[in-house]
């Protein structure tokens, strides 16, 4: 609350994410792009965004970004520069020519995902949720959109603390989780703790 973006108008926030998506769509040079993701960086450094508390979260929107983007943009930029630019190598098993054009084409996406999740942060993290759907109505938004935002920002750690709380009272009945590597096993040791959350957030 006390960084740059901490003090700034809550407008200013949702903006600046609407004015990068925007932007970033319509650049197709990675040098730009590269420039672009460097602002957006230094845009969310200056929200002081302790990195323990969004730890999970860039882990999250990196793999995210690996996986839709870097494969995305490797098997599209393959199709869409076929034959146009130098080919580099195949990729064996799928046989993909992966070329510059595409190299090229797959950091564009990479760093353009980047750019908007690190001017999409301080919108979770540098605005009070009760600010938001304020925030939206003065900016002319519908009241309806404004007070589903409002809600969902609100929601969101309503049902953590529920979580929390239900895992505290499972445990004190002897519920442990245990350690397996089967998803489907895990997901059935966590059925006391997500049936009461579920019904909870209904």
């Amino acid at each position: 609350g006390d960084s740059f973006l901490g003090r700034r108008d809550p407008r200013v926030l949702i903006l600046v994410a609407a004015l990068t998506i925007t932007v970033v769509a319509q650049l197709r040079d990675v040098r730009l792009m590269a420039i672009a993701t460097v602002v957006a960086l230094v845009y969310y450094a200056s929200a002081g965004i302790p990195f323990a508390a969004v730890r999970a979260n860039w882990l999250f929107v990196g793999v995210f970004v690996l996986l839709l983007a870097g494969v995305n943009g490797v098997i599209a930029g393959a199709q869409q520069y076929a034959g146009v630019a130098t080919e580099l190598f195949t990729i064996p098993g799928i046989g993909v020519a992966v070329s510059t054009a595409t190299v090229s084409y797959t950091a564009t996406m990479l760093l353009r995902f980047l750019a908007i999740a690190a001017t999409g942060f301080p919108l979770s993290f540098a605005i009070r949720p009760g600010d938001l759907s304020v925030a939206f109505a003065r900016l002319g938004v519908p009241s309806r959109f404004a007070y589903g935002i409002d809600l969902t920002f609100r929601f969101i750690p309503t049902l953590a603390a529920n979580l929390r709380e239900t895992a505290a009272a499972q445990r004190l009945r002897g519920y442990e989780t245990g350690h397996t590597r089967n998803p489907v096993r895990r997901i059935r040791r966590l059925s006391p703790l997500l049936v009461p959350v579920t019904g909870s957030a209904f």
